[in-house]
Parts: structure tokens; sequence; C-alpha cells
């Protein structure tokens, strides 16, 4: 991978960025993409950051007037993490789910508290196993608490605040075989997709229609950032940029959830979502350019942006391209790099091969 693209890839991922509270990661974005020619960069009003790149400021080997069709790629830019309700006297603190997460995956973490002055750093508590009954119950998210090292409530009072946004202290680390394991890929690495799409497109110049590329907010609380850009962009085509579950560890049943691996390339989503003709064009793309795709379906819905975009405006062709990720929802969460670079690739070319006589 490209020593800059890299070095993006890890502003990001150590950057947080809670649904709802995407404000720095969403500006580490903007100023990425928009450091490329061709391309015009804006957000909307709730943090929606968007670059669109014309074909009639893109070459002069291309049409001069604007393009009938608008494919717009889009990847999250929120993750999972916790909220401040309540300080209890002697300063402990608890939270709720901003997202969903097995609370079981909080006991003995490091986490961060963003307060408006910084970031306070805590540990979440966990009874030592010394004085455990052996009839435990089931660890439930009101029942953790965070130790910032307050003497009481008014000392804990002038550190943080209800409502502060708390995220797991987990910065990126790099392992063998190209993989790299980090806080919230899911889905910032989306996110660096589409950059880096939009990047790739702009010092190729070969594009002949409009391509606008979204780091969406919110998804994690219910895609609320994707329905805001459909709703605005109103595309003729969208591809949304997510994670998926990689099922090559081995407590997940792939006779229950599907073979889906690390290094494997990008999973076309198959389901009522996806648009066929899209996936097809997709397919050929990959055939054409020997790029290596994995498939899995999402039956009913698919749990990322695609549901709140191929509703609207009446019906927007949509698919879903997903990269592999182990320990989703964890601050262990996996990916391989290779698979990033060759979905990059891949939405390269199929931007590339989309003409105004595309149908869809």
């Amino acid at each position: 991978m490209r020593e800059k693209s890299l070095d993006f890839l890890k502003r990001m991922l150590n950057t947080p960025s809670p649904s709802g509270f995407e404000e720095e990661a969403s500006e580490i974005w903007r100023q990425y993409v928009g450091a490329y020619q061709l391309i015009t960069v804006n957000k909307d009003t709730y943090g929606n950051s968007i670059a669109e790149m014309t074909p009639a400021t893109n070459s002069e080997h291309c049409i001069s007037l604007p393009s009938t069709h608008t494919i717009m790629l889009c990847g999250h830019i929120d993750e999972v993490g916790m909220m401040i309700h309540y300080i209890n006297d002697d300063g402990f603190i608890y939270v709720s789910q901003i997202g969903g997460f097995d609370a079981l995956i909080t006991l003995a973490q490091r986490v961060t508290i963003h307060n408006k002055n910084g970031h306070i750093s805590g540990v979440i508590g966990r009874k030592p196993i010394h004085l455990a009954d052996d009839d435990e119950e089931e660890v439930k998210l009101h029942t953790v608490f965070i130790d910032i090292g307050a003497k009481d409530k008014e000392d804990a009072m002038n550190m943080v605040s209800v409502g502060d946004p708390v995220t797991f202290d987990a910065p990126i680390r790099e392992l063998a075989n190209n993989r790299i394991a980090a806080r919230g890929l899911d889905d910032r690495m989306g996110a660096w997709v589409v950059a880096e799409t939009m990047r790739r497109l702009s010092e190729r110049s070969l594009l002949k229609v409009t391509v606008v590329g979204v780091a969406t907010v919110q998804e994690e609380n219910g895609a609320y950032g994707a329905i805001m850009a459909a709703k605005r962009i109103k595309p003729s085509v969208a591809v949304a940029i997510d994670v998926t579950h990689a099922t090559d560890v081995p407590d997940i049943s792939k006779e229950e959830h599907g073979d889906c691996i690390l290094g494997g390339g990008p999973v076309l989503s198959l389901g009522s979502i996806s648009h066929k003709k899209v996936n097809a064009l997709l397919e050929t793309v990959a055939g054409e350019n020997r790029i290596k795709i994995q498939k899995q379906i999402s039956p009913r819905w698919s749990g990322t942006d695609a549901d709140a975009i191929f509703t609207e405006a009446g019906g927007i062709p949509t698919a879903l391209v997903s990269v592999p990720n182990r320990y989703m929802h964890t601050p262990t969460e996996m990916i391989q790099l290779d698979d990033l670079e060759d979905t990059v690739e891949l939405l390269v070319r199929w931007c590339e091969s989309i003409d105004d006589n595309t149908i869809f």
C-alpha cells in the first residue's frame, strides 16, 4: 500500500468517531480528499462529508456537458462507542451504548472519555476472580462502570459530564501477513476506501459520469447519514462500502454463516436490496481486471447504509461491497490490507466502465 494512503488510514483509525461525534475524523477525511485536483468537497448540516468529481472538470477528452448518471459511493465514518449517562456519589461512571455490541467485551478494558477540553483516560472495572461468585450473572452494560480515579462525584464531574462520548483505547496494531487490528475498522475503513477511490479516479482522468463520494455519519445509530445523502444527491446508482463477517476463525460455523476469508478479496452482497444489474456489472469488471471477489447473502437486509439508500427517490439501484472483518464491533477488529486495495481497484474500474448509455 502507498505510504501516504496507509498513513491516512492510520490517522482515521486512531481518531475517535462514535456515532454523533464524527467531527474530527470527518475533517481529516475532507482535508485528504480535498487535496486532490478535480474534486470539490463540502459537508451537510449533520456532518456527512461529500466529495464530487464530474467528467466536465476531469479531462479534456471527456464530454464537457453534465453527465446523465451520477454514481454515489459511501462508507460510514462512525463507530460504536458509549456515552456517559450517570455518575454516582463515589465518582464511578455509568454509560449507555452508541450502536450495538456485546457488553462482555467491555470488561477490564481501557477507555477514553472525550470531553470539551480534550480527553480523560479511564478503565472499566472488573471484580477480581478471588472475590467472584461461581454464579456471577450475565454481563449487562448497566452493571459496568468506568473508573477515572476520581475521589467522589464532585471530583469526577470536574473532569467529565453526562453526554460525553467514550471509546475503547485500542490503537491500530500491525500484524503478520499484511493484516491490521484496530477499533473502528467498521467502518472508517469504508470511508477510507471511498476517499482512495476518489483519489485514484482524479489521477486517472477516465471518468465519463459524475461520481460523488460520501463519508456518512450515524450509520451505527440507524443509517441516518446515508438517508440524508441519498435524498440530497439522488444518484442514478449507488454502492455502499462496509465490512462483513469473516468466518475463517474457529468459533464461527460456515454451515450457518457461509464462507468468507481474510485475503479473499471484496465481498458482493446478494439479496433483496442488491440490484442485480449493478452486481452483474461489478462481477464483469472484477473478471476483466482479475480481481478476486467473494459472495455473501443478505436475504432481507444488510445492516448497512445500503438498506437506507435503495428505497430513496423511488428506488436507487444499489450494491453493497464489503471487506472481510474478524471480530466485528469489538476493540480488536481485523482486516487484511490486500482486501482494501482490491476493493479500491474494483470500484475505480467499475466507475470508469459506466457511461451515459449504461442501463441499470
